[in-house]
């Protein structure tokens, strides 16, 4: 079997003979059908068809021309074909091309396409005649506008073809066969080697891998050859040279953005540190330096038993701002894990609902339980649509306040702050003995007794510090 290897660009690398087994490793095999095995049908009109039905379609349109049957026979259209406009159709014998074509995939590698050796010529171009030698016999092929044929080159057939030709013929023949050619023809003939004639199939643009012996998984095979072809291609060297030198100044410039990133971040973390240091020089070992900051002010907090802001004292304050005028005294005080549950009536989830713009300044919020409600941190951010739906269900909830939370730094001084809002609260705060609140042995002082008398002057809860 005759072969020829060669680039992208058709560059003859290697040419030869061999079995099967012994053909060289290629990423894709072309194969050619010689002329013999192919015969040609002329179309004046291509049926209209699905491209499901087409193959059925030829069959019948060319059942009269042919001579076995055509379950037996594969169809293959010429390129570039249109619905409605004239044809040619290559047929050649089914089974035999299926076998040839599974034998040759699986002893060299897939076969991309399937191409004759010789090919219907433009109406324009002028007529082919090859000469090759068979058993010591000249055959003749001949191509033009109206088919392929193959013919013993001394056979009657084929001298009335070439007395009617006429001069406009382009003439070849291999090594062997120049002679004899050059006779026939009556003037000089170019030699073609069968490495160059194979070249010159792999031009055509002929495919005869259709209908059933369309090749699978045809998008991988284009990535592989365009993979390839990218390269290999000489034409392609300045981009990939281009495209090597993008991606070397992308990752150089990513590896300094992020050098510059990670100084950043060392110098911050340095900063942070040395004002650790700095303002708390007991502190030693630093692991996490935001953290023990905020460990280190918690404790100078209690150390100076000011309020934080999750304490009972800030909660009392918070809830004393909010509460409104004319609503029945707190009947109990529940304080546990910065949370303060009050056990109040007529304190409803709409009214709940109402005050928690009032806490939110403050960084607390509130929620409505069975029997009261309850004052809570704030968590995510609030959400003022269904607090701004609710108001106007409750008249009057913000009390005589203003129903606007004053900033922090207006809130009642440490330690006078549980006092004096105490001291605010609606009177009979408790309701009974005294409250339930046990924050660490605290307890917020017991409400007026209701025998005092109203022109009684009221105790001054302020203490000069």
């Amino acid at each position: 079997m005759a072969f020829v290897l060669c680039d992208e660009r058709r560059h003859l690398l290697r040419h030869g003979t061999a079995r099967l087994e012994e053909l060289p490793d290629a990423p894709a095999w072309v194969a050619v059908l010689d002329s013999a095995d192919i015969a040609w049908h002329r179309l004046e009109a291509l049926p209209r068809a699905p491209a499901a039905k087409l193959r059925a379609v030829l069959a019948g349109s060319l059942e009269e021309r042919l001579l076995e049957d055509e379950a037996d026979l594969h169809f293959a259209l010429a390129p570039q074909w249109q619905a409605g406009a004239p044809v040619w159709v290559a047929v050649t014998d089914a089974a035999w091309l299926r076998a040839c074509l599974a034998l040759l995939e699986r002893r060299a590698g897939q076969v991309e396409r399937v191409v004759p050796a010789a090919s219907v010529c433009a109406a324009e171009a002028p007529a082919w005649a090859h000469v090759t030698l068979r058993a010591h016999q000249a055959w003749l092929r001949w191509a033009d506008a109206r088919g392929v044929v193959e013919w013993p080159l001394s056979s009657v057939s084929a001298q009335r073809l070439l007395a009617a030709a006429g001069t406009n013929v382009r003439w070849s023949a291999c090594p062997e066969a120049v002679a004899v050619a050059t006779q026939a023809a009556g003037g000089p003939v170019e030699a073609v080697s069968d490495a160059q004639r194979l070249l010159g199939a792999l031009a055509s643009d002929w495919n005869l891998r259709q209908f059933d012996l369309v090749t699978r998984h045809r998008t991988d095979r284009w990535l592989r050859a365009s993979w390839q072809r990218a390269f290999q291609d000489p034409a392609l060297r300045p981009v990939r040279w281009g495209v090597l030198a993008l991606l070397l100044a992308n990752v150089m410039g990513a590896g300094a953005w992020a050098w510059q990133q990670q100084r950043a971040l060392a110098e911050r973390k340095q900063a942070m540190n040395s004002l650790l240091q700095a303002t708390f020089p007991q502190v030693r070992a630093i692991v996490d330096a935001p953290a023990q900051m905020t460990r280190a002010l918690e404790t100078l907090r209690v150390q100076a038993g000011q309020p934080g802001e999750t304490d009972l004292e800030t909660l009392l304050a918070a809830a004393h701002h909010v509460w409104p005028e004319g609503l029945p005294p707190a009947q109990s005080l529940h304080f546990e894990l910065g949370q303060l549950r009050i056990v109040a009536p007529g304190w409803t989830p709409q009214r709940v609902q109402q005050v928690r713009p009032s806490l939110w300044p403050l960084g607390l919020d509130a929620q409505a339980q069975a029997g009261g409600w309850v004052i809570q941190p704030l968590r995510g951010e609030p959400d003022r649509r269904s607090s701004e739906a609710s108001a106007p269900a409750v008249e009057g909830a913000s009390g005589s306040r203003g129903g606007t939370a004053p900033p922090r730094a207006m809130m009642p001084p440490p330690g006078r702050a549980a006092s004096a809002a105490w001291g605010r609260m609606p009177p009979g705060v408790g309701g009974g003995p005294g409250p339930s609140v046990r924050p660490g042995g605290m307890a917020p002082p017991v409400a007026p007794p209701e025998d005092m008398p109203e022109d009684a002057p009221e105790e001054n809860t302020d203490e000069e510090g």
